[in-house]
């Protein structure tokens, strides 16, 4: 595995520690969403940087065999940005950092990749890796307002605002109020945010209709 930079990681049961005891056949799901994203974005946040390091203090054994292996971690993990900015960059651990820290995957991250061989992989300190295919893990533009640039086109996409991402406040840009352009909207997320959120949207959405736009707020 290359890796070009430091990887934030969050294992799995992380996550299934605060979902299952909330999305199960048992709580209704209006009730589970709003336990979930009921609090303020920037509150949610402090919530998952509290809980990580909590978590990851119990177990330092885990990424100390990361880094022994040569992977380097990112140990601060802020899940908030990561999911609603760069969407990605993260690996949600499901059982391959055993596997690393066992050796049976092996890391190069000493150099960067700048081309093939006939063999391989060629690095910018000269030294080469064969392969017999090569996976591209690159990433994505993940900006709605591209998209509706050509949509729209470029003279009404320009008054638009970005999409996703975390603002000043530690809320999500763009998303559920209304945009720099009548009658164009922003929703997305998972589904837990678009089904909660929609309401929120759709009342907004019957004011403007009616006439009585609710006031955007804007620190």
């Amino acid at each position: 595995m290359i890796q070009r930079g430091k990887t934030p990681i969050y294992p799995a049961e992380y996550n299934s520690g605060w979902s299952d005891p909330i999305y199960n056949q048992h709580v209704p799901i209006e009730v589970a969403d709003r336990l979930a994203i009921g609090f303020p974005n920037s509150i949610i946040r402090q919530m998952n940087i509290g809980g990580y390091k909590k978590l990851s203090g119990r177990e330092p054994e885990r990424y100390a065999a990361l880094e022994k292996a040569g992977f380097r971690i990112e140990p601060n993990v802020d899940v908030w940005p990561i999911l609603c900015g760069k969407q990605g960059g993260h690996y949600v651990d499901v059982g391959t950092s055993k596997k690393i820290g066992d050796g049976l995957i092996k890391i190069k991250n000493d150099a960067s990749l700048v081309g093939f061989t006939e063999s391989g992989l060629l690095f910018d300190d000269g030294s080469t890796l064969a392969a017999d295919f090569v996976v591209f893990c690159t990433g994505f533009v993940n900006d709605a307002r591209d998209i509706a640039i050509d949509i729209v086109g470029p003279e009404v996409g320009e008054l638009l605002d970005d999409y996703f991402f975390v603002d000043d406040e530690g809320e999500i840009r763009g998303a559920w109020k209304p945009q720099g352009h009548p009658g164009i909207w922003y929703t997305g997320g998972g589904v837990p945010f678009a089904r909660f959120f929609s309401s929120f949207l759709a009342l907004q959405i019957e004011a403007d209709i009616l006439g009585t736009p609710l006031k955007l707020y804007k620190n």
